[in-house]
């Protein structure tokens, strides 16, 4: 079962009426793979190759494709606990699509090792990385596990790195990855290197060498899904697709 379920409403925005619903679960995926690549193409380094995904389930496909779009790769590796099978299906199935090399590493600490661009974007309770793992120069875009509790990256993985947040206040609020490292007292707020947003407007710099670690951090925001859902509905209504019928009954 997918673990984003929901449906979204699209309102006009004069009069409030309903004027579409759309799959809520696919347009989120959407969306937060655009978010990962949006940070990519302004944090990672120019020349990399390599980049990982730890996460093979549905989230994880867009990312693949967002990573595919915005750098120029090379070879993509993809490691999750799904059986072998699984593992090989998903990385034969994105070699075909993207028309890179996707392969399925041998573990975690293999495909980061390897990797010059990260994504996690798994369930993970405990931390699935160690920060002795990071390669000088790698982004992380760390897209996952942010619920009450859990975590997927270590507290020295977010103190080694220049970190940059979706909205910072949101991760404050939800962001263990985040929250953990300040109850430990390794970390603070004001560490926060600033918001995904001003480093794309230019208001703060992104990376500023090849050999620092520069890491995204998000917990998806309602304004991503509007704005996605609104450019859905438009391009919908210009090309005549979708299924017409009456809110009313």
């Amino acid at each position: 079962m997918p673990t984003t379920i929901g449906t979204i409403l699209v309102q006009d925005n004069k009069t409030g009426v309903v004027v579409a619903a759309m799959d809520g679960g696919l347009l989120t995926g959407v969306r937060t793979g655009a978010s990962g690549g949006v940070a990519t193409r302004h944090l990672a380094r120019k020349n990399s190759k390599v980049a990982g995904v730890l996460g093979t389930g549905v989230m994880a496909r867009s990312q693949v494709l967002a990573l595919a779009e915005v750098a120029d790769l090379e070879t993509i590796l993809v490691y999750s606990r799904n059986d072998d099978a699984a593992k090989k299906a998903f990385a034969e199935e994105f070699s075909g699509i993207t028309g890179l090399d996707v392969q399925v590493a041998e573990s975690a600490e293999g495909l980061v090792r390897e990797s010059d661009v990260v994504t996690l974007i798994t369930s993970a309770v405990e931390p699935i990385v160690d920060a002795d793992w990071w390669k000088p120069g790698t982004h992380i875009n760390a897209i996952g596990s942010h619920a009450v509790g859990v975590r997927e990256l270590d507290s020295a993985t977010i103190t080694k790195s220049k970190v940059v947040c979706d909205q910072i206040q949101a991760c404050l609020n939800e962001a263990r990855d985040i929250q953990i490292p300040i109850e430990e007292g390794v970390y603070s707020a004001d560490d926060i290197h600033g918001s995904i947003g001003d480093v794309i407007n230019g208001t703060i710099p992104g990376r500023e060498n090849d050999y620092e670690i520069t890491l995204f951090k998000s917990v998806g925001l309602a304004v991503q899904d509007i704005s996605c859902a609104s450019l859905v509905y438009d391009q919908a209504v210009a090309e005549g697709v979708g299924l017409e019928f009456d809110f009313g009954g």
